[in-house]
């Protein structure tokens, strides 16, 4: 009970910070699959599936450029973590 417990109270908390429906109905899928155990490629695939499958081409494009703009983030965070250790 208390995962599930966890897992409303994360979906209600991101859903308030989200600004359009479709992105809170993608929170919603991500938080609902991180809770089934879906792997982060899964989830990706599952994504991707849906929007394909609906046919919206804008919230497609949108999803793959927030995951670009983390990839960048997360390149950049490892870049500045490697070169603080070999100092």
């Amino acid at each position: 009970m208390s995962s599930h417990h966890q897992a409303l109270e994360q979906i209600m908390r991101q859903c308030a910070q989200s600004r359009t429906y479709t992105r809170r109905v993608q929170v919603i899928n991500e938080i609902a699959m991180k809770a089934l155990g879906m792997t982060a490629g899964q989830r990706h695939e599952e994504h991707l599936s849906i929007m394909t499958r609906i046919g919206d081409e804008p919230a497609k494009q949108a999803y793959l450029a927030r995951r670009a703009r983390a990839a960048e983030k997360a390149a950049a965070a490892g870049a500045t973590d490697t070169e603080s250790e070999e100092a």
